[in-house]
């Protein structure tokens, strides 16, 4: 786990590539960092216009369950996928100056992390605009969520980082698998929808077992009705599976890579 502890001595370097990332990110932009805002909302409103208007979903609050859910699976998605590329995009670098690649990864977890800070002021003043009632007690289970996503998006940014270098398609499938994932969540509909479905219950074991699935239902357990535990009565056994899933990846993600690293100044 050296590559971890690194990245504690080398956070001054840490912070002035997080620095130099947000800043190229929105270089040459008229709204610069609001686009960090516009473009979730935008996305928000196309799928309110499909999924309540043109479904017409009678869920209570699904404007800002819609809104908390594709935040955090925009977090996600933008981590992942910026994760993966971080350490091919920057060969040049690589190969010119010493320092703990990890760092790289590092920088965009960090700086999509950023992101989704200013996303969650908006949310905030939404929450407060629709007078919507907010579930107290469950909000430390939302900040253990997002502790956990973070632990799983690290691990597999590391895994994808390492092996991107030798192969450049680990980009588009991860692309396309999140792309897959995201459907297979419930980000854009209620957990409800699972629980109440008269599939067979292995299917739905299944679907809970995606990792991604008991984050999203913490965060939407900040509203009232959404309460994970009386949706599924397992919920807490899937949340716990989740949290041994996002330790194994990063375990699994930091090996990888330190043993790839080594290798990483040679291609190219």
């Amino acid at each position: 786990m050296n590559s971890l502890t690194s990245l504690w001595r080398y956070r001054y370097a840490l912070r002035n590539l997080v620095t130099y990332d947000l800043k190229v990110r929105y270089k040459k932009s008229v709204l610069g960092f609001l686009w960090s805002l516009i473009n979730p909302l935008v996305l928000i409103l196309t799928f309110l216009v499909v999924f309540k208007y043109i479904w017409q979903n009678p869920e209570p609050n699904y404007t800002v369950k819609l809104f908390t859910t594709v935040l955090a699976w925009r977090f996600f998605s933008g981590a992942v996928l910026d994760g993966a590329k971080s350490v091919a995009s920057r060969l040049a670098l690589v190969k010119r100056v010493s320092f703990p690649r990890v760092v790289l990864p590092a920088t965009k977890l960090i700086s999509n992390f950023v992101d989704f800070v200013l996303a969650l002021g908006v949310l905030a003043l939404f929450f407060a605009a629709a007078r919507v009632t907010v579930n107290w007690p469950y909000l430390p289970l939302a900040v253990s969520a997002l502790v956990v996503q973070i632990v799983f998006s690290f691990g597999l940014m590391l895994i994808l980082a390492a092996v991107s270098v030798f192969y450049s398609d680990v980009e588009f499938v991860a692309g396309n698998l999140l792309q897959m994932l995201f459907f297979l969540s419930p980000v854009l509909y209620p957990a409800r929808l699972i629980t109440q479905h008269p599939m067979p219950q292995l299917f739905k074991t299944l679907y809970f077992l995606n990792p991604v699935a008991p984050w999203m239902m913490a965060y939407s357990s900040v509203l009232p009705g959404h309460e994970p535990a009386v949706l599924l009565p397992t919920y807490y056994t899937f949340f716990s599976i989740s949290i041994a899933v996002a330790l194994v990846t990063l375990v699994v993600g930091v090996r990888l890579f330190e043993r790839m690293e080594p290798s990483f100044a040679k291609e190219g």
